[in-house]
């Protein structure tokens, strides 16, 4: 599960048959699609995806423009 976690963190875009021929052939460990299968939707399309979580609260800034603040400037200096 971490093997196929570290892969899927450099490479999201492998699927089921890549992620296999990648455990088999370059980790040497024996597993087969229905596995791989399987322990991705363990893992969720939420995690994959990269869903943003509404739960967290933001605070909204508001941002003025400058010339709207210097709109009733009046410069008693010169430069």
């Amino acid at each position: 599960m971490k093997a196929i976690d570290r892969k899927f963190l450099d490479c999201p875009f492998y699927g089921v048959e890549r992620m296999t021929a990648y455990l088999k052939m370059d980790l040497g460990y024996s597993v087969g699609e229905k596995r791989i299968r399987r322990l991705r939707s363990h893992i969720g399309p939420a995690l994959m995806l990269g869903v943003p979580s509404i739960s967290t609260t933001t605070t909204v800034v508001l941002v003025t423009p400058v010339f709207w603040s210097l709109q009733n400037f009046v410069s008693t200096k010169n430069n």
